[in-house]
């Protein structure tokens, strides 16, 4: 079952891989390639939520939401204008390039992701007002959960790694030696 586990580790859940580790660690029983996955990928969250918290100095979500929203209709109005008249100074012209997409079907894209962006940032407004929530905070309060539960990984795993595993016994050395 812990083989199973191993291979679909990334589907799981900071909880769920706990939940496991815990079992692993207080049974105690020797699943070592389990283990390995299961710190490769905690190790590959954590640094995920850290590269994110890098990030966040951009601004807020719905700050970014509606500049994105903001800058599609921009592209998309500039690209169905100029789409529409056939000058030779068209700043999209290497986008027609090889037969693919003319300047009416990268209109009509662009269209379709300035409504995309719009309807996001009108979303999260609609949120915001309603649930009186920031979406930030919501994010923000998601992400500490997700860093406790893998914190609460990493003891998992220095526990386990505490476990001296000999023929039919076992011994656990103290975290103090």
């Amino acid at each position: 079952v812990l083989e199973q586990a191993a291979a679909r580790i990334d589907d799981m859940s900071g909880e769920q891989i706990r939940r496991i580790l815990l079992h692993v660690v207080l049974l105690p029983y020797q699943a070592d390639e389990f283990v390995e996955a299961a710190e490769t990928e905690v190790h590959k969250r954590l640094s995920a939520l850290d590269a994110d918290a890098a990030t966040a100095s951009f601004g807020s979500l719905e700050e970014l939401s509606q500049q994105t929203a903001d800058a599609a209709v921009d592209i998309a109005t500039s690209l169905s204008t100029s789409s529409s008249g056939e000058s030779g100074d068209n700043p999209f012209k290497f986008l027609k390039k090889g037969g693919k997409g003319k300047g009416k079907d990268l209109a009509a894209e662009a269209n379709r992701a300035a409504a995309s962006a719009c309807e996001a940032a009108a979303r999260l407004d609609r949120i915001h007002r309603g649930a009186h929530l920031k979406g930030e905070e919501i994010l923000h309060q998601i992400e500490q959960g997700a860093a406790f539960e893998l914190g609460r990984c990493l003891t998992l795993l220095e526990r386990y790694r505490r476990i001296e595993f000999a023929d039919d016994s076992f011994s656990r050395q103290s975290r103090y030696d």
